[in-house]
């Protein structure tokens, strides 16, 4: 996993996993806001919580109001 971090911005490179609460996201790249609270997730995208799983070319997730677009989804 690569990380670079400039300011409040995090770019996450390789095998990613965030989980936030009983949700998780998987992808190959992550770009994460600290200030605007936005992750955008690419390649090989995969969401998936108890009640369902999404796997998308690209996931836009807001994390302040859990709002998530995802990208050719299946």
């Amino acid at each position: 996993l690569k990380i670079d971090i400039n300011g409040s911005k995090y770019h996450l490179e390789g095998e990613v996993e965030m989980t936030e609460g009983n949700q998780k996201f998987y992808a190959d790249q992550v770009d994460y806001d600290m200030d605007t609270k936005v992750m955008v997730a690419t390649g090989n995208v995969v969401y998936s919580s108890p009640q369902t799983r999404i796997a998308a070319d690209k996931l836009e997730y807001n994390q302040e109001t859990r709002l998530a677009v995802f990208h050719n989804a299946t």
